[in-house]
């Protein structure tokens, strides 16, 4: 025979295990689930994600920009194998050397944030170029894009 003490205390466990469970289970569902979301930037340039696994990634974002020197330009990122949190996540930042047509051979340097949902992927992008006393930026694209259906 039980007292109400424990009883109460049994009924506590079994929920909190249950609240446990359904927690631990959360994070792999909410995970991307490999496609295509395509769509526009606030630039108007077209922005692509693919996802290739729940954990990776492949991104493509145009973008524009402004030099110090008065040339103005418009380029594309693609980068490859982003890594996705659990729940969608990621962020990249990199730095290579490259070339801007017009400016010459410098330093690329952008970080890109987002999240990938069911239907929706979502981000934003940064750009600096910089070659000598030039750079070139891109001021903050944002995207928001739907998933696109499987074909």
């Amino acid at each position: 025979m039980t007292n109400g003490l424990n009883w109460r205390t049994g009924k506590l466990r079994t929920t909190g295990l249950c609240g446990l469970a359904l927690l631990v289970a959360a994070p792999a569902a909410v995970g991307a689930a490999p496609g295509r979301y395509a769509g526009k930037t606030s630039q108007g340039l077209t922005v692509a994600v693919k996802v290739i696994k729940p954990s990776r990634a492949n991104v493509s974002i145009g973008f524009r920009g402004a030099c110090n020197n008065g040339r103005r330009f418009q380029a594309r990122s693609r980068t490859r194998d982003v890594s996705l949190t659990p729940r969608g996540y990621f962020s990249v930042a990199l730095e290579m050397k490259g070339e801007l047509r017009g400016v010459g051979r410098g330093t690329h340097r952008f970080r890109m944030d987002g999240q990938v949902r069911k239907n929706v992927a979502e981000g934003r992008f940064r750009g600096t170029f910089t070659s000598g006393s030039v750079t070139c930026r891109s001021p903050r694209v944002t995207f928001r894009i739907r998933r696109e259906a499987a074909g």
